[in-house]
């Protein structure tokens, strides 16, 4: 069977988007004075008054530019026209300057063309100006979503080396370490820059570092203080949903629920998508996020037409999330389950599988999905060649559900006894580890295989799927039963017991 994660297991990790997309476009107008100024741009401003560095100069701007108050950032703004070590990328955002080679990030190009050009256009830019951190940065995800793993880390190394302060570069190598499976170099890069200390969105990356490697962060305490400081909401937002997780992992679900609702105010689409999960998940459904519509808000989206039954909506909400994150394994895992196993579309699934184990080529779970695509394409050999790749000593709850995928080709391929072994003993290990959801899931998809080959075990499968299914409201098995429901009365119609 196909499988999802994600709701179990998310941590509120950075968002991972080219320079432009991060902190969007200049206007060339003038801002109207009246604008309100927020704590964070205060912040940025006293940062440059008192350092006068290229990196805080860099940050009034990008801050100035967001609360469209570039009138209070003429000082940086001209340091960084004539500074020498300015990253181009950076140049031209602040002054509009292109440099005809740049890719737009909402570019309606394919994934990997989109990637393969803007690799082009970074190449172009450093060759002029090999000093420039973001751009490098830049290039590090686009070799990331490739799969150029090694050619990644270089650049990531690079603009460390060169920006070791600047919280664009540092939140992005963290999220570029998590995604290599090295949350423990992720977290350390983090807690040894100085900034993170006092600033609200580092912070957030290491606590969810740490949660990634499984400890507590030695910074709760200082990101409690900051987190009750004058910063803006925008800029809290994320600390918030983070010391929320960790309290709630604690146990202490009373002053999560609080930090949540205080995170709504200003939130962001990664915050959202956190408060989302952690009420759902822990809380019982007692946060209304209906008000709170942030831009890419596309996981969000993706996830809430999902549990309202909308398949259509999901898929193309889910799409949209993996545009914009294709190295993500989780956006790549929901967005091929819905694909091939809700809205009846395993090709664009295994467009979408292609593309994600690129980046994560060792996940199991996608390459699970990849199989279950292959498999409702009746591509079976294909199927059995993946499923094959994939360890079998997993002593987790993705190795049962390969075995129930495992038990969908068998049945397909007409190996009837096989396939129910590799079922029970799915549905039995997902039952032994309290997985009550899965085991009924599994015995779902046993029971749909068992009506569609006609055995005479299909009327006693199917009590079996009802019962370990009777209390689960979720849409997706409700749609599964519905389709076992329908295959039953096409049965009975061809045998003439009903009409």
């Amino acid at each position: 069977m196909s499988s999802l994660i994600g709701e179990n297991d998310r941590k509120i990790v950075p968002r991972w988007r080219g320079f432009r997309a991060s902190v969007g476009k200049t206007e060339n107008t003038d801002p109207p004075n009246e604008n309100p100024v927020s704590a964070s741009l205060q912040s940025n401003i006293g940062d440059w008054q008192r350092e006068g560095s290229l990196w805080t100069a860099l940050d009034l701007v990008a801050g100035a530019i967001v609360e469209n108050r570039l009138d209070l950032a003429g000082e940086a703004l001209q340091h960084i026209r004539e500074n020498p070590l300015t990253p181009p990328a950076a140049l031209a955002i602040v002054v509009e300057y292109d440099r005809n080679s740049a890719i737009d990030e909402n570019s309606d190009l394919p994934v990997e063309l989109r990637c393969r050009e803007q690799i082009r256009s970074s190449r172009i830019k450093l060759a002029d100006y090999p000093y420039d951190a973001i751009e490098w940065i830049d290039l590090a995800r686009s070799f990331t979503t490739l799969g150029s793993l090694g050619k990644a880390q270089r650049c990531v190394a690079a603009a460390l080396s060169l920006a070791p302060s600047d919280v664009f570069v540092l939140r992005a190598a963290s999220r570029f370490y998590i995604q290599q499976k090295d949350p423990e170099r992720a977290q350390w890069i983090l807690t040894k820059a100085p900034r993170t200390l006092n600033n609200p969105w580092l912070l957030a990356s290491e606590i969810a570092a740490a949660s990634v490697v499984g400890r507590e962060s030695q910074l709760l305490k200082i990101a409690g203080r900051i987190e009750r400081s004058d910063f803006s909401q925008e800029d809290l937002t994320e600390l918030r949903a983070a010391l929320a997780t960790s309290e709630i992992e604690a146990g202490s679900n009373n002053k999560g629920k609080k930090l949540l609702r205080r995170a709504l105010s200003g939130a962001n689409e990664n915050s959202l998508a956190q408060i989302q999960w952690m009420d759902r998940t822990r809380l019982g459904n007692v946060i209304d996020i209906s008000n709170t519509k942030p831009p890419h808000g596309h996981e969000v989206s993706a996830w809430r037409a999902f549990f309202n039954g909308k398949w259509a909506k999901s898929a193309a909400s889910a799409l949209l999330w993996f545009e914009d994150q294709p190295f993500s394994a989780n956006a790549g895992i929901f967005c091929s389950f819905v694909l091939a196993d809700l809205a009846g579309l395993p090709e664009q699934a295994l467009d979408i599988l292609k593309i994600a184990l690129r980046a994560n080529v060792d996940n199991h779970t996608l390459k699970n999905n990849l199989a279950f695509s292959y498999i409702q394409l009746e591509r079976l050999d294909e199927a059995q060649d993946v499923l094959a790749s994939i360890p079998t000593s997993l002593d987790n709850l993705d190795d049962a559900t390969v075995e129930a995928t495992f038990g969908l080709l068998a049945f397909r391929k007409g190996s009837l006894e096989d396939g129910r072994a590799y079922y029970e003993n799915a549905i039995r290990r997902f039952q032994q580890a309290g997985s009550h959801e899965l085991a009924g899931r599994a015995a779902t998809y046993l029971a749909l295989e068992e009506v569609r080959a006609r055995t005479q075990n299909a009327p006693s499968a199917m009590k079996r799927a009802l019962d370990l299914t009777k209390d689960n409201k979720r849409s997706d098995v409700a749609m599964k039963l519905e389709e076992l429901q329908t295959k039953v009365k096409d049965w009975l119609i061809e045998e003439h017991v009903i009409t």
